[in-house]
C-alpha cells in the first residue's frame, strides 16, 4: 500500500543517513549531549484503541436472519385481476371470464353470421389480465426489517473499524544545548492522527467478531438484492408500529422475524466498548534519544546551510568527493582485472574453468558472508552497547574535566583572594586600631554622662511606678470583691436549678425502671414456662423415638438371625454390642408385655361377648 511504501522509503533513507553519522565520533558526541540535555522535556505519546464487542446481539441477528431468509423464499403474493373490454381483433386469449362477461353483455354481438355453419363472432370481448402482486404487508415488513438491520450493523461496524484503525501520537522536545562555540535552543511539537492505519489493527477477539459483522452486513445486502425485495422496494416502506397480521403471528418464519425486529428495536447501548490505550516515553530511551537527536542536528544543518547560502558550495564539494570516489573505484577495478588476468595466466587455466572455480569460491564466500553477517550483527549490538557505555563515560569524563577545571579556577581565585585579604586586613587593622583608641576615649566620656543621667531617670521612674502600683492595687481589690459577690449569687441559683432537675429526672427514671422490671419479669416467666413445656415435649418425643429405633434394630437383628443373614462382622461378644443387645431385648420385652396385656384384654372381651350372645340365644 501507499503508507507501507512511504514507511519503507523513509526507513531506508533514515538507515542510509545513519550509516554516515552513527559511527562518526564527533557526531556521536554531539548527539549524546543533545539526548542527555533536559531529558524530562522529551515526551512521546502514542494512543491506540482496544475494542470489546458484545457477542450476544451478533448471535441473535445470525439466528434471526435464517428465518428472515426462509420467509423471503416463501414469496408471499396475491393475484390482482385487471380486465378490460377490447376489440375482437386485439384479443390475445379467451377464458371463462370472457364468456361469462359476454353472456351478460349480449350487445357486443351486433351481427349474425351469413352462414349457419360459421361461428358467432362478437365485436368486442372482455380480456382478463392476472398479475402477481408481491407488495403484501408481510413482504414490506421484511424489507423494512432488512433496511433497519443494515443501518443497525453499519453504524456499529463503521465506528468500531474507524476507532480500531486510528492512530494518534504527539511528540514534544525542548532543548537548550551548548556545543563548544555553538548554543542551540530547540523546541518542537508534533500532533498526528492517522485513520485506516495498517499497523493499528483491532485485537484478535474483536477482529473475529468484526468479520462476523461484515458477513452479516453482506448477508443483509444479498437479501435486499433478491428479486422479491427489489419488487417490494418500489412501493412505500411501512412505518412503525407494525401490525401483527395472522401471518406474522402464526407463520413460524415470520414470527421469528418479528422477534428479531423487536430485539433490535429494543436494544439498548452500543453493543461494544472502546478503551483507549496510551503508551508514553518520557524521557526517551538511549537509542530512541540518539535517533531523535539526529533530527536536531539535521534541523541545525539545514538552518546553517540556508542561513549562509552554502547550498552551491556544499553541492560542488559533494560532486568533487563523488568524482574522487568514482576514480578510486575505477582504479581499484582496473587493478583487480589486471590481477585476475595474471592469476589465470599463472594457473594455466582457461577463463571458463577459472570462472567455475571462482563461482565455487563465491558460494563458499557467500556462506562465509552469511556467518559473517550474523557475527557482524552480534558485533553491532555489542558495539551499540559499547557506544552507549562510551557515551556515558565520555559524558562523565567531560563532567569530571569540567569540574576539575572549575575546581582549579576556584582554588586560584581563593589563593588570590587570601593574599588580597591579608594585605587589606593589615592596612585596615592599623587604621582600625587608631580609630578604636580615639573612639574609646570618646565613649568613656559619653558613658559617664549617660550613667549619671540614667540614674536620675531611674529614681524618678521608680517613684512614679510605686504610686501607680498602689492605685492599681486598690482598683483591682474592689473589682475582685464585686466579682466574687456576683459569682456567689449565680452559683446559688444554678445549684437550686440543678437539684430540682436531678430530683425530677430520678423520679421519672425510677418509674421507668419499675415498669421495665415488671415487664421483663413477666416475659421471663412466660419464656421459661414455654421452654419447660417444649423441653418436656421434646424429651418425651426423643425417648419414644429412641425406644422405637432400639426396637426396630432388635427386630432387624432377630429377623437376620432367623433367616441366617448374620455375618462374621456381627460380633455381639464385645461389651458395647452386648449392652446394645440387652437394651434391644429389654425394649422388645416391654413391647411384648404391653402387647400381651392388650391381647389378653381383647381375648377376655371377645370371650365375654361370645358368652353374652349365647345367653341371649
Amino acid at each position: 500500500s501507499f503508507v507501507m511504501n512511504q514507511l519503507d522509503l523513509y526507513y531506508r533513507a533514515f538507515l542510509e543517513f545513519r550509516k554516515l553519522t552513527a559511527n562518526d565520533k564527533e557526531s556521536a558526541r554531539q548527539r549524546n549531549v543533545i539526548s542527555h540535555t533536559n531529558p524530562d522535556g522529551d515526551k512521546l505519546e502514542a494512543i491506540k484503541y482496544f475494542c470489546t464487542i458484545d457477542e450476544e446481539w451478533i448471535d441473535e441477528i445470525e439466528k434471526g436472519l435464517v428465518f428472515v431468509e426462509k420467509a423471503i423464499r416463501e414469496e408471499r403474493q396475491f393475484i390482482r385481476n385487471d380486465g378490460e373490454v377490447v376489440p375482437i381483433e386485439k384479443t390475445k386469449h379467451v377464458d371463462k371470464h370472457s364468456v361469462e362477461h359476454l353472456a351478460r353483455h349480449s350487445d357486443f354481438i351486433s351481427r349474425l353470421p351469413e352462414n349457419e355453419n360459421e361461428h358467432l363472432v362478437p365485436d368486442k370481448l372482455y380480456m382478463l389480465e392476472r398479475d402477481s402482486d408481491y407488495a403484501v404487508y408481510e413482504n414490506r415488513f421484511l424489507y423494512m426489517l432488512l433496511r433497519y438491520l443494515g443501518d443497525f450493523i453499519d453504524i456499529r461496524l463503521s465506528r468500531i473499524v474507524e476507532l480500531g484503525n486510528t492512530y494518534r501520537a504527539s511528540t514534544t522536545m525542548t532543548k537548550s544545548i551548548s556545543l563548544g562555540k555553538r548554543n542551540i535552543k530547540y523546541e518542537t511539537r508534533l500532533e498526528e492522527e492517522r485513520r485506516n492505519d495498517p499497523y493499528s489493527v483491532l485485537n484478535p477477539e474483536a477482529q473475529e467478531l468484526v468479520h462476523r459483522m461484515e458477513a452479516l452486513e453482506h448477508w443483509v445486502d444479498s437479501l435486499l438484492k433478491t428479486p422479491l425485495m427489489e419488487q417490494v422496494a418500489k412501493v412505500a416502506m411501512i412505518r412503525p408500529p407494525i401490525t401483527k397480521t395472522n401471518v406474522l403471528r402464526m407463520d413460524n418464519n415470520f414470527k421469528k422475524a418479528v422477534a428479531l425486529y423487536e430485539y433490535v428495536t429494543s436494544f439498548e447501548g452500543d453493543g461494544y466498548t472502546i478503551e483507549e490505550q496510551k503508551k508514553v516515553w518520557n524521557p526517551f530511551a538511549d537509542t530512541m534519544g540518539d535517533e531523535f537527536a539526529e533530527m536536531v542536528m539535521m534541523t541545525s544543518f539545514l538552518t546553517y546551510e540556508y542561513g549562509n547560502d552554502l547550498k552551491d558550495i556544499l553541492k560542488e564539494a559533494y560532486e568533487q568527493e563523488e568524482e574522487r570516489r568514482r576514480q578510486e573505484e575505477n582504479e581499484r577495478l582496473v587493478s583487480q582485472i589486471a590481477a585476475l588476468k595474471k592469476r589465470i595466466a599463472e594457473a594455466g587455466e582457461t577463463p571458463e574453468s577459472y570462472m567455475l572455480l571462482l563461482e565455487k569460491r563465491n558460494k563458499m564466500l557467500e556462506n562465509d558472508s552469511i556467518m559473517l553477517a550474523k557475527r557482524n550483527e552480534e558485533n553491532r549490538e555489542l558495539k551499540e552497547d559499547i557506544r552507549r557505555l562510551n557515551a556515558r563515560c565520555d559524558a562523565a569524563d567531560r563532567e569530571i574535566a569540567a569540574l576539575e577545571d572549575n575546581v582549579r579556577e576556584k582554588i586560584k581565585c581563593i589563593n588570590e583572594l587570601n593574599i588580597k585579604y591579608e594585605t587589606d586586613m593589615a592596612a585596615q587593622r592599623a587604621q582600625y586600631e587608631a580609630q578604636i583608641a580615639e573612639l574609646i576615649a570618646q565613649y568613656e566620656t559619653q558613658i559617664a554622662e549617660l550613667i549619671a543621667k540614667h540614674e536620675a531617670e531611674i529614681a524618678e521612674l521608680n517613684a512614679a511606678h510605686e504610686t501607680a502600683i498602689a492605685e492599681l492595687n486598690a482598683e483591682h481589690q474592689a473589682a475582685v470583691n464585686e466579682l466574687k459577690a456576683q459569682q456567689a449569687a449565680e452559683l446559688a441559683e444554678m445549684r437550686a436549678s440543678c437539684e430540682a432537675k436531678v430530683k425530677e429526672t430520678l423520679e421519672s427514671t425510677r418509674a421507668e425502671i419499675a415498669s421495665t422490671r415488671s415487664e421483663c419479669q413477666r416475659r421471663t416467666e412466660e419464656i421459661t414456662r414455654t421452654a419447660t413445656e417444649n423441653v418436656k415435649k421434646y424429651s418425651d418425643e426423643t425417648e419414644r423415638v429412641t425406644k422405637a429405633n432400639i426396637l426396630l434394630r432388635g427386630q432387624l437383628n432377630g429377623l437376620r438371625h432367623k433367616y441366617g443373614l448374620l455375618t462374621s462382622d456381627d460380633d455381639f461378644s464385645t461389651k458395647e454390642r452386648m449392652e446394645e443387645l440387652e437394651t434391644e431385648f429389654q425394649a422388645f420385652y416391654e413391647l411384648f408385655e404391653d402387647e400381651w396385656r392388650k391381647t389378653r384384654r381383647k381375648i377376655r372381651k371377645d370371650i365375654l361377648w361370645s358368652l353374652s350372645l349365647r345367653k341371649k340365644k
